[in-house]
């Protein structure tokens, strides 16, 4: 499963922008933050405010969802992401295999448990 999510800023920093996401079929959507999130927008470049995080959180709950992954994961490595793959102002590019050799770099993941890794405890 391939997917890119995808997204360039434009216009004042104050306005929030698209970001989308073209699935394995090529089809493509637009990223949609959720009923709680949805009046803080996303935006990327910096790290000090609720519109990346609500990206990076966003990207992760999309990510989990397609692949099956815990939901949790999105809730507690959402602000590593962000530092990791927002932090830059440059157009947004992040496919699934990036977030999929991060997600099995982060000791969360494998100390909880990801596919194909022993758990820590056993």
């Amino acid at each position: 499963m391939s997917l890119l999510y995808y997204g360039s800023m434009e216009g004042h920093a104050a306005v929030p922008v698209p970001v989308y996401v073209r699935d394995c079929d090529g089809k493509t959507h637009t990223l949609r933050a959720g009923k709680h999130h949805g009046k803080l927008g996303f935006r990327w470049g910096y790290t000090s405010g609720d519109r990346p995080r609500n990206l990076a959180l966003h990207i992760l709950q999309d990510y989990c969802r397609r692949t099956r992954r815990p939901g949790y994961w999105a809730e507690k490595l959402h602000e590593a992401f962000m530092f990791d793959f927002l932090a830059e102002r440059k157009p947004l590019q992040i496919t699934s295999e990036q977030i999929e050799a991060w997600l099995q770099q982060q000791p969360y993941v494998i100390m909880h448990g990801a596919p194909g890794r022993r758990y820590l405890y056993e």
